[in-house]
């Protein structure tokens, strides 16, 4: 059975994270960084609406990066 509050972890997380680039209190590959380990996290918790999420913050390269390397394309490129 799937997990989706995940993005109630997720979601606030990267905001503030995305907020944090937009003030230059942290760089891109950091959030990067950050995002591919507590989406890892989230998935060994059986998260399974990584997709919305994605969906949410698709125009922010660096967390689209970081769902692609945990092996969630954008719709897009599936």
């Amino acid at each position: 059975m799937g997990w989706n509050t995940g993005n109630d972890i997720f979601d606030p997380v990267c905001q503030f994270l995305i907020a944090g680039v937009q003030q230059r209190s942290i760089k891109e590959w950091q959030v990067e960084e950050i995002l591919v380990v507590l989406i890892e996290a989230l998935q060994e918790s059986d998260w399974d609406t990584e997709n919305e999420s994605l969906d949410e913050f698709k125009e922010y390269p660096y967390v689209v990066n970081a769902f692609r390397r945990r092996e969630i394309p954008l719709e897009e490129e599936e």
